[in-house]
């Protein structure tokens, strides 16, 4: 849905959102943002789902 609408790789969307500070970001990119940290979370969870933070 989204990849199709802006023709922008995933790694330069993710570098644009690192070098920002939360506040200062779109909404749009701020819940894309939120979107990465929980998708990171995640995987580190299924990763080693023995040792949960």
């Amino acid at each position: 849905m989204f990849e199709k609408d802006i023709n922008i790789s995933e790694e330069s969307l993710k570098r644009i959102i690192n070098q920002h500070d939360e506040k200062k970001l779109p909404d749009s990119l701020r819940v894309i943002q939120a979107k990465m940290k929980a998708e990171a979370l995640i995987a580190k969870s299924t990763a080693n789902p023995e040792k949960n933070d």
